[in-house]
């Protein structure tokens, strides 16, 4: 791979590779073998070249479709593939994404990582979309994790999606999955709900809220509350407080969670759970807590005050021991 990419531009990529008369199957076999070379370099150059190739021979793309049907045997190694095709990212590309997402002679987790390397694609056509989005709703016979990954994927494309055509309609395609609901109770509302995250956008944050805290049902609630964190948290804090101030222990816990989980905080928040870390007697609850509050130097002076505490909770003192640094006692 090493005399083709001298240089990596892809003209003179295309031009060593005319002249050598290497085609694009020898290629694809050169990559697919490098992937076990445990050279990540090589395997990124390897990457760098087919990409290039596609690029100015977008034809070539079903070639690669090929390559991938006769080698599914393989997933591990054929899994780099899909992305390649990701990054090569015209309207090509996504079509033979689309041709194994919908194609009954590839296996189910193909069309998983096809959908998926589609739903990354930053310039996805409305034709691309809308073809995504009859595959999920008119395919009866498909897998129910290929369709759900599908409808997952959707939520992603209004995310990432730099053409905003293709994201409203996105938006719009998981807006009428959730209004097909039946209630805030009904748990077919759970797929829809981590679509509506993946968006990434603020407009679901109404239809979260009512499923967060109107609904009876534990899995559809903690679903609503974990499919918040791939919205800004600037946008999400006001829900945030409202949970953190629930007196209802799945909603205040999943709350405490899913900040935990992807270390999010704000200087609200923060403050929030101060006054909490005060009042709260239940101590599961505190050690979250205290998780969240470690997150922050600001409050290490008050968390090594409560740690040294010899009267406090022996779980607290440790959890708070074994996640601080060593603070320089003031009075020394």
């Amino acid at each position: 791979m090493n005399e083709f990419s001298a240089g990596m531009n892809d003209n003179s990529i295309i031009e060593k590779i005319k002249e050598s008369g290497v085609n694009l199957q020898e290629l694809l076999n050169i990559y697919f073998t490098s992937i076990d070379s445990g050279n990540p370099d090589e395997e990124n150059k390897g990457r760098q070249i087919i990409i290039a190739f596609l690029r100015k021979e977008p034809q070539s793309c079903l070639e690669v479709l090929s390559f991938i049907k006769s080698h599914q045997q393989n997933p591990k190694k054929v899994r780099s593939f899909f992305p390649l095709l990701a990054e090569t990212g015209h309207q090509s590309a996504q079509e033979a994404l689309l041709s194994i997402a919908g194609g009954f002679e590839f296996n189910d987790v193909s069309k998983m990582r096809a959908v998926i390397a589609l739903s990354t694609v930053k310039y996805i056509s409305d034709e691309s979309a809308d073809r995504l989005m009859i595959l999920e709703r008119t395919s009866p016979t498909m897998d129910r994790d290929v369709k759900n990954t599908m409808l997952l994927c959707i939520g992603a494309v209004a995310k990432n999606a730099a053409f905003p055509t293709v994201k409203e309609k996105a938006i719009n395609y998981i807006h009428e999955k959730l209004n097909t609901v039946s209630g805030v109770n009904d748990e077919r509302a759970a797929l829809a709900l981590d679509a509506a995250g993946n968006t990434g956008s603020e407009v679901f944050l109404p239809n979260i809220q009512q499923f967060i805290f109107q609904s009876k049902n534990e899995y559809i609630v903690k679903t609503a509350i974990k499919s918040l964190a791939n919205i800004p948290l600037e946008k999400t804090e006001n829900t945030f407080i409202d949970m953190l101030k629930s007196k209802d222990n799945i909603v205040k816990i999943t709350a405490l969670q899913t900040l935990k989980e992807n270390n999010q905080t704000t200087d609200s928040i923060n403050s929030l759970l101060l006054n909490e870390l005060k009042k709260e007697t239940d101590n599961d609850k505190r050690e979250l807590i205290i998780s969240n509050l470690l997150k922050e130097k600001k409050n290490w002076n008050t968390l090594k005050a409560i740690a040294e505490n010899s009267k406090e909770n022996w779980k607290i003192r440790k959890i708070i021991f074994s996640n601080l640094p060593i603070i320089p006692d003031k009075n020394k």
